[in-house]
């Protein structure tokens, strides 16, 4: 969430404009599958806490299913 969340902080998209549109779909996405399994909406990357065999910090992403 923080890709779409972030640059509207910093940067204005024009009402209706398809960033605009981009960043309501993704929250509202974000919201309905989150209903739906039960679980809070915008998981942060950072409450992936994984190290491998030499300690180093392992990113996953979170978010919606691409099939849903």
């Amino acid at each position: 969430m923080f890709e779409y969340l972030m640059p509207p902080l910093v940067m204005r998209a024009p009402a209706g404009s398809l960033l605009d549109q981009t960043d309501r779909l993704v929250v509202r996405k974000q919201i309905e599958y989150g209903a739906d399994i039960a679980l809070p909406w915008g998981i942060s990357e950072s409450a992936y806490n994984v190290r491998d065999l030499e300690l180093n910090y392992q990113y996953s992403n979170f978010g919606v299913p691409v099939s849903v």
